[in-house]
């Protein structure tokens, strides 16, 4: 049976040999590296010749595994016959396939001939080290994988080699900080993550160490008192969360500080008085809201003029009338569901009234 198996293991290394057509004249360009290497022979049935000079698959239903004791063919092997698309990703990189699976380690280049990248796989499934780098040489993402799925830190790098990002990953989930940096190290952003969620403080900072914003989660949800900061320190917004929900005051200021929306939440619901302000601090539009729809009497201002009127879930209802600054009716006219309706009408004096029937509603905020 041995004395079989050498007389068809030198067979089909002729036969290799003597296949100009698969490119085998290039891997075993020299009889010297030919005598160095060992050759294993078991079924397979695919052709594909590997970069890294480790393996080899020659049509007929045999694998050639060639496994160099000394130095490997320098020369690079691009002939292949039709294959899957793994042997095709495989062809451009440098690895070891087993059962038809990706294993051993991978190696991708640039077009410029420079290592892109460094990784491995198991049984088909990425694991161990992840190295990408950039044209430049430069180390870009550094991680690793474990049966298939991102596990512990993973670091990113921009073309200038500074670390800008930071990930911790448990069985593919974020867990633990997610950190973010500019150029000259100092802190962007630091967020907590539990289980793939957001949870904990989470922070976010100016380039001068100013905080940016503050907010909190639980379980994913956001909680607690948000604020986010304008680069001078002037708060810019401010908010209260519960499980996911606004709830209780809001505040959304101007860049300079000033007021900008004043209000309240329940449930997720705008509820209460909200008053919204121009960016000269005047008053634009008052009035309450009821489970998130306007509600009740409003006033809102027109560049001077006010218009006064009810809202009935969220739509202008009854009578509605304009005002100018010395209180004097200058327009009126009727709602119904949001829609006008009758005459409108409109004059300097009150007491004559000219009917018009295009006149703007009131303007909503």
């Amino acid at each position: 049976m041995k004395s079989l198996l050498k007389i068809l293991s030198i067979i089909i290394v002729s036969l290799v040999l003597i296949l100009p057509c698969y490119g085998i004249e290039k891997f075993l360009s020299a009889e010297d590296d030919f005598r160095k290497m060992k050759i294993d022979i078991a079924e397979y049935d695919s052709v594909l010749y590997y970069p890294d000079g480790v393996t080899v698959k020659v049509v007929g239903g045999l694998y050639l595994e060639i496994m160099e004791e000394e130095e490997k063919p320098v020369e690079t092997l691009n002939d292949l016959e039709i294959m899957s698309d793994e042997e095709y990703e495989a062809s451009q990189t440098d690895t070891v396939y087993k059962s038809r699976k990706p294993n051993g380690q991978f190696f991708s280049f640039h077009p410029s001939g420079k290592l892109a990248g460094k990784y491995s796989f198991n049984e088909g499934l990425r694991d161990g080290d992840f190295l990408q780098y950039n044209q430049f040489g430069g180390l870009t993402v550094r991680g690793a994988y474990s049966d298939g799925v991102k596990n512990g830190a993973w670091n990113y790098y921009d073309r200038y080699g500074n670390l800008y990002l930071t990930e911790v990953y448990t069985n593919g989930v974020l867990n633990g900080n997610r950190s973010g940096y500019y150029a000259d190290g100092k802190i962007k952003f630091l967020h907590e993550y539990k289980n793939g969620k957001p949870e904990g403080k989470w922070g976010a900072w100016y380039p001068d160490g100013k905080a940016m914003c503050e907010k909190y989660y639980l379980n994913g949800l956001a909680v607690g008192s948000w604020k986010y900061w304008n680069a001078d320190g002037t708060l810019k917004e401010s908010a209260d969360f519960y499980k996911g929900s606004y709830d209780k005051e809001y505040i959304l200021n101007y860049t300079d500080g000033k007021p900008k929306i004043k209000g309240s939440y329940f449930g997720g619901y705008k509820t209460g008085m909200w008053t919204f302000y121009d960016e000269s601090g005047k008053i634009t539009a008052s009035g309450e809201y009821k489970g998130g729809l306007r509600e009740g009497d409003w006033k809102i201002y027109e560049n001077g003029p006010v218009w006064e009127g009810k809202y009935v879930s969220g739509m202008k209802t009854g009578t509605w009338t304009q005002k100018d600054s010395a209180g004097k009716n200058i327009n009126r006219g009727k709602f119904e569901n949001d829609c006008r309706v009758g005459k409108w009408t409109s004059g300097k004096d009150y007491g004559n009234y000219k009917p018009r029937t295009t006149l703007n509603p009131p303007p909503g905020q």
